[in-house]
């Protein structure tokens, strides 16, 4: 399946990224190649992904890497991310539920 990074999505990967950065452009670099690559595996399985228990709804599906989290949407044109948060944060919702109401 194709992968599609929403724009909320794509901006919050890289703010992580940056804030990792801040620290340790080492660890940055590592855990966004550990994300990539662990998003690629969702893509061919789909419903390899947890769906987020908070959310109560099937569709919306997650993998976890380290302290992050990722949700996303299977749709009939491909696996769309539309969230990138730190565990400790509460999952957006508001957002994440008009994307599901898009497809």
């Amino acid at each position: 399946m194709k992968l599609i990074w929403s724009p909320e999505a794509v901006a919050q990967f890289e703010a992580i990224l940056d804030f990792i950065g801040a620290r340790s452009p080492a660890n940055a670099e590592k855990w966004g190649r550990e994300f990539l690559s662990a998003i690629k595996k969702v893509a061919p399985f789909p419903e390899s992904g947890r769906a987020i228990p908070e959310h109560g709804d099937e569709i919306l599906r997650e993998w976890l890497i380290g302290k992050y989290r990722g949700a996303y949407i299977v749709s009939d044109s491909g696996v769309k991310i539309v969230a990138v948060w730190h565990g400790a944060k509460r999952s957006p919702g508001r957002g994440v539920r008009g994307e599901i109401d898009d497809e």
